[in-house]
């Protein structure tokens, strides 16, 4: 019996070991049927024969990543185990063997993972590290590049270019025959032309990679389609199908291991479904099913949305106490996550709970707790855009002065060649005098062109110093010598408004579409600004993206009218960019000049370009403009901030 027992077991080790996979045609299967979940899709790959230590790198590095990919897809802690591993491999093979393409991996794979956890910034770093190294990477890594890159603009908003970027990898992943991955960028259109507002195409596309989905066994990209379908049909006020998709997302996902994050987003918008639909009863149902599940997975983000839910229907179900208990706990981990928007949200329903139950001092008490809140967050962004705004100039400014001495130089050397044409006149005429008389006036002739061409180059270098060799109008020099001069000849009595122009997403312009195109914008938004401007009026290329526009003579009313003019002139005609018609926009920040009595130009100039940052702060595409400065206001805290200023 033992015996038996014994060659029973090795026969099935040995059988087990003989029907192991092979690593690549496990990968080849997944691109081309899709998987599951993530999770059995990395338990698939590790229990392949995995290569070892003397395999070809190029194959470990296949498998590591493709293990990475999957993994940081999720933030569930055996994922993170696994995308911690793969990266330490990836690591390992590019710092002891010099593996270039696992360097590149490595940052790829990092940039998905820090995009999963909603940090842009550095998804943005590690995407230029993989960007300078596209030349010499894989079609697979290009690919990924690419969704990455879709990823990103997602978070940040710029959907036109998301979708731009998700184009690009489903055609790479369909020329290599990558069904998988190109279903997956699919799913990520669909999310980004629902943000677009076009309800229809988003659900035609996700309709279309749906039936693909499915035909091919993809689980997984079903139930993100059917969640990001969802959205759409909502948006579109198709409740009903709303409702459909969702039950669909849920069945594809429940229960199924590794989809428990979609299972949990899937009964959470069910929740919010449902107390949309004033049914309280179901919405609570779906909402304690959801925090069940987040707390049993540890995902605190969910839980708290779905403690959100509970407490709104358990408050419409006349437990108001009940209710309140469950969103201030809800927004308590809000707090803990630092996850401010969140917070703002689920403090927002703590108001509409306390109006509903007619408690409106506690209504307004949450109320103001909201704005304090958001004005937080609108002071975080205003400060990080200060920020970048203060790098961009730095980096212009050195480059203003060095085309400045450049300019100046050029200059010098001309008047060093008129001084030495005017030394070789003297000369010959000394010389003429002793010679001949014909000679002399043909010598003089000449010596007269020569000057006339020095003294043209002369012009043509002072003009070129004086205005902007891309859009050619007033450069940021001209300009400071224009405000002295007015300030210098009309002194305190005649008033200037100052207008400062800067164009709305200009980096991703120049990320989407090259630098080319950044100038073709340049050149168009100044031609638009130059046809909106009287004769006595400047408009200056101030640095980078921003303009400013001058207007003597021209009160707070003008200056209003100027601004509106200018955001519906640049709105009005999409710019025309390699075939592209491309939507572009501007925010506007203006200011009177002189503030006060005795205060000088570049003070109105620093105010007007506070108020800019309030318009990007705002959502951009508008104009903020300061009207008139109280005279006994404080000039100090008008320039440190201007919200406070107001108020």
């Amino acid at each position: 019996m033992n015996a038996s027992r014994v060659l029973f077991l090795l026969l099935l080790v040995t059988t087990s070991a003989a029907a192991s996979e092979r690593v690549e045609d496990v990968l080849r299967d997944q691109s081309l049927h899709g998987y599951r979940s993530a999770a059995e899709a990395i338990d698939r790959l590790e229990a392949a024969d995995r290569p070892g230590e003397s395999a070809p790198i190029a194959r470990r590095e296949r498998y590591a990543a493709a293990i990475g990919y999957l993994a940081v897809t999720s933030r569930q802690p055996g994922m993170v185990a696994a995308a911690k591993q793969a990266l330490a491999s990836l690591d390992a093979m590019a710092r002891e063997q010099k593996c270039g393409p696992c360097a590149t991996e490595a940052a790829l794979v990092r940039a998905q993972d820090a995009l999963t956890r909603r940090e842009p910034d550095e998804a943005e770093r590690l995407l230029r590290v993989v960007e300078a190294r596209l030349a010499d990477a894989s079609p697979d890594v290009v690919q990924n590049y690419h969704y990455s890159r879709a990823r990103l603009y997602n978070i940040h908003g710029n959907f036109s270019g998301g979708i731009a970027e998700a184009l690009k990898s489903a055609d790479l992943a369909e020329k290599a025959g990558d069904e998988a991955s190109r279903i997956r960028a699919q799913a990520l259109m669909v999310a980004m032309t629902t943000g677009l507002a076009d309800y229809g195409r988003a659900h035609l596309i996700a309709h279309r990679a749906y039936a693909d989905a499915k035909r091919i066994g993809f689980t997984y990209a079903m139930a993100s389609l059917r969640l990001n379908e969802a959205n759409a049909l909502g948006r579109a006020g198709l409740v009903e199908q709303q409702g459909e998709a969702l039950d669909e997302a849920l069945r594809l996902s429940r229960g199924q291991r590794g989809m428990e994050e979609f299972e949990a987003v899937s009964l959470s918008n069910l929740a919010d479904h449902w107390l949309m639909q004033h049914d309280y009863k179901r919405a609570l149902d779906y909402a304690q099913q959801a925090a069940q599940l987040a707390r049993s997975s540890g995902d605190r983000r969910s839980l708290s949305y779905a403690l959100t839910n509970a407490g709104v229907a358990t408050a419409h179900l006349g437990d108001v106490e009940g209710g309140l208990a469950l969103v201030r706990q809800a927004a308590d981990i809000a707090q803990q996550m630092d996850a401010r928007s969140d917070a703002v949200g689920i403090t927002g329903e703590l108001v509409g709970i306390y109006k509903s139950a007619g408690r409106y001092r506690e209504a307004l008490e949450a109320l103001e707790k909201v704005a304090t809140q958001q004005q937080e967050l609108t002071q975080q962004e205003r400060d990080k855009t200060v920020l970048e705004m203060q790098e961009r100039y730095d980096a212009q400014a050195r480059q203003r002065d060095i085309d400045r001495l450049a300019a100046a130089n050029r200059i010098k050397q001309a008047e060093l060649a008129v001084r030495a044409w005017q030394q070789r006149l003297w000369a010959a005429l000394a010389v003429a005098l002793a010679l001949a008389v014909v000679p002399l006036v043909q010598w003089m002739k000449r010596v007269r062109t020569d000057n006339q061409r020095l003294s043209g180059d002369i012009a043509v270098l002072s003009e070129q110093s004086m205005h902007d060799p891309l859009t050619g109008v007033a450069n940021r020099r001209q300009c400071q010598l224009l405000m002295d001069r007015h300030a210098g000849r009309n002194g305190e009595a005649a008033p200037m408004g100052l207008v400062l122009v800067d164009v709305d997403f200009f980096k991703q312009v120049n990320d989407t579409w090259g630098h080319a195109a950044g100038d073709r914008v340049l050149v168009e938004i100044a031609s638009r600004l130059q046809a909106l401007v009287r004769q006595q009026d400047t408009v200056v290329r101030w640095g980078g993206e921003e303009f400013a526009v001058l207007l003597p003579g021209t009160g707070a009313e003008g200056v209003q009218a100027f601004a509106v003019r200018a955001l519906a002139a640049i709105a009005a005609i999409p710019i025309d960019i390699a075939g592209n018609r491309v939507d572009v926009t501007v925010s506007i920040g203006a200011a009177p000049c002189p503030l006060q009595p005795g205060v000088d130009w570049q003070h109105a100039m620093h105010v007007a370009d506070l108020a800019l940052y309030l318009s990007k702060s705002s959502g951009r595409n508008r104009a903020t403009c300061i009207t008139r400065v109280a005279p006994r206001a404080d000039i100090s805290l008008l320039g440190r901030d201007l919200a406070a200023a107001q108020a």
